[in-house]
């Protein structure tokens, strides 16, 4: 953020008083630079709002902030400074009326007027162009962001299943507070991640795929899984059940991987599938003319 001190001065020739601008940059917060702007944000992709979003969430739970993304804040802050810095136009006020030369300090005025309004008009555009920058370093940071969201699931497992589970007498009230608290901060996050780098999806809608928004499975582990929920995947605690069937801990990083997932692990199986069919069908025809 920037702060402005504004003193006054007397232009003695024109009898009229002048403000001037002393600007004192402070840099903007990640955060800042999107809510504190809005209005400048025609440029900004679905991309770089949910980057911008991912790696707000993150850094509330301890995400190191990237050189690239301080460096972009500092150089927009610096921008916006110098933007608020431009003087504001001197009014044309009674005195200036009933002046002798009116009629000059009215066009001095206007032309003032102009060429200021002109001026910050300019240097919005480039403000819109530094903004950017700070966006583009968030989009940048996803990939090292996805695999840092990954290892705290994993690092956090077991607040994963806790939360699944009655609670537990011995936990403190602050406690379990605390780690709902957390993971409502990842499922933020990762929202934004996913929804950063989805093409088209905004969320993953078959219930086969939800599973695999924060594990992995074998065929083997899959059939298990279905052994144990029936036809509609169903189960009331799905974190702990995927544990204990040994499904990898892996997250998702778009709304498409899911799904995109589940098709892989099927694939061999019904390759297999169809090969026996085929191998059947030979055996029939072979016998038939036999």
């Amino acid at each position: 953020m920037s702060t402005t001190k504004t003193t006054a001065t007397t232009d003695n020739t024109k009898g009229t008083t002048m403000s001037t601008n002393t600007t004192t940059t402070t840099t903007f917060t990640l955060e800042q630079a999107s809510a504190g702007v809005s209005s400048l944000s025609g440029e900004i992709t679905a991309r770089m709002a949910g980057a911008h979003g991912a790696i707000v969430a993150a850094e509330a739970m301890g995400y190191p902030r990237a050189k690239p993304i301080t460096d972009a804040l500092e150089a927009f802050s610096t921008a916006y400074a110098r933007l608020e810095s431009l003087p504001e136009p001197r009014p044309f006020t009674g005195d200036d009326l009933m002046a002798d030369d009116w009629q000059e300090r009215l066009t001095a005025r206007t032309i003032e007027r102009e060429t200021l309004e002109a001026r910050r008009a300019m240097s919005v555009g480039g403000l819109r162009e530094v903004q950017r920058n700070v966006f583009c370093a968030c989009v940048d940071e996803l990939d090292t962001l996805g695999d840092w969201l990954e290892a705290w699931l994993i690092e956090h497992a077991e607040d994963f299943a806790a939360a699944e589970g009655r609670p537990d007498s011995s936990e403190s009230v602050a406690r379990i507070e605390a780690r709902e608290a957390s993971l409502a901060q990842f499922d933020r996050a990762v929202r934004s991640l996913r929804r950063a780098n989805s093409r088209s999806a905004e969320s993953v809608t078959d219930y086969r795929a939800r599973w695999w928004m924060l594990h992995s499975f074998t065929p083997a582990q899959w059939q298990e899984l279905e052994d144990n929920t029936g036809p509609q995947l169903s189960h009331p605690r799905p974190f702990t059940l995927a544990q204990h069937i040994g499904a990898t801990l892996r997250l998702a990083r778009t709304y498409e991987q899911p799904w995109q997932d589940f098709v892989a692990m099927q694939q061999p199986v019904e390759d297999e599938r169809i090969e026996r069919m085929f191998a059947e069908q030979r055996v029939s025809i072979i016998g038939a003319r036999v």
